[in-house]
């Protein structure tokens, strides 16, 4: 990362000695303009009667000045329509991942036959990886909302780390609170529990465990992508566990499969329960083009292509593609995918064939 410049440095302290805190974390004045912006009206929206605001804004600038995350000195994050509790040990939400819930909450509102049910069926979701619950909060926020047709409907996340699953749990009640999500009922629910993808448990057959929709965003960087791309915030105060799968030669037997690379191995996981569940939708998130090409592959062959549909999402699949993005991917075996929307390969949407 360059050096800045004195001068940027000296223009940032006249306007504010914070402004200067901030800078070498944001970059630029305005930047850190914007952040010195929100920490103060946090701190002005949350009163300590025993620590005066001039103290507490100085004491989270220099924090977010050392490369901490904002979102773990201000402790939330907007989701949505939701406000998500963050704490370190459980990887941040992005926006990626609420564009692409959003867009599959109105996919499923707007399309009723994607899933047909008979009225009394409840609609089960299983969300792995939940980390601080966003994606199944945001899902829960569409489709138990009063104008959604569902009239029942369940939702589990699933994390190994207990630390996300007591958060997960507290943003549920966070939000509750605040009037963003709707309490559970008898026939709309959302759960968390704490869980290994890896436990022979999700293999079962029982009809009570299977699910509709399959959605995860699953520890997926390469040992070398998380030393060389990763930003060094995000190596240096997220959860590892989080973003690098284990490596091939742990205590998890299903990661000595020959030929599925360390940072696919929670894919080909996810797949194995998809065959044995069989949902009807399966979303997953993927590090890019590349990656989303190889899952679509891996898809195929343990899935078949005559039952399923495969597409790629971009980071908005509600946008419209750019010039030069492609909307189509050609695939040895499948032709051409579908690539919906904006930016880079995001997700992979895996449905069946009507």
């Amino acid at each position: 990362m360059p050096r800045l410049p004195p001068s940027l440095i000296w223009r940032a302290r006249s306007i504010s000695p914070h402004a200067a805190t901030l800078l070498p974390v944001c970059r630029d004045i305005p930047s850190a303009l914007t952040e010195l912006r929100w920490i103060r009206e946090h701190v002005e929206s949350t009163p300590s009667p025993t620590h005066p605001a001039s103290i507490r804004l100085d004491q989270l600038c220099k924090r977010r000045g050392k490369g901490i995350p904002l979102q773990y000195v201000l402790g939330t994050q907007p989701f949505g329509s939701l406000e998500l509790q963050c704490r370190p040990g459980v990887l941040i939400p992005r926006p990626e991942p609420e564009a692409y819930s959003t867009h599959l909450g109105h996919l499923l509102l707007a399309n009723p036959s994607l899933i047909p049910l008979p009225p009394s069926k409840t609609l089960r979701i299983l969300d792995f990886c939940t980390g601080t619950g966003c994606i199944a909060l945001l899902l829960y926020s569409h489709l138990s909302s009063p104008s959604s047709p569902l009239q029942r409907l369940n939702i589990t996340g699933v994390d190994i780390s207990p630390l996300a699953i007591s958060l997960s749990k507290l943003n549920l009640t966070h939000n509750i609170s605040l009037g963003a999500l709707a309490a559970s009922t008898q026939d709309k629910s959302i759960s968390f529990i704490q869980s290994s993808i890896f436990s022979p448990d999700w293999m079962s057959e029982a009809q009570d465990a299977k699910c509709d929709i399959l959605i995860s965003n699953p520890p997926y960087i390469s040992p070398r992508g998380f030393n060389t791309d990763v930003a060094r915030s995000v190596r240096n105060y997220e959860p590892k566990l989080a973003q690098v799968p284990e490596p091939q030669h742990t205590h998890h037997p299903y990661s000595q499969k020959e030929g599925v690379r360390q940072e696919d191995i929670f894919y080909a996981r996810l797949l194995d329960i998809g065959a044995v569940q069989r949902p009807t939708v399966m979303l997953f998130e993927t590090g890019g083009m590349d990656q989303a090409k190889r899952v679509v592959e891996m898809a195929a062959e343990k899935l078949g292509v005559d039952e399923w549909k495969m597409e790629i999402w971009r980071d908005w699949p509600d946008g419209r593609p750019e010039e030069e993005e492609e909307t189509a991917m050609r695939i040895d075996g499948l032709g051409d995918v579908k690539v919906k929307g904006s930016g880079h390969g995001r997700s992979v949407f895996i449905y069946r064939r009507k």
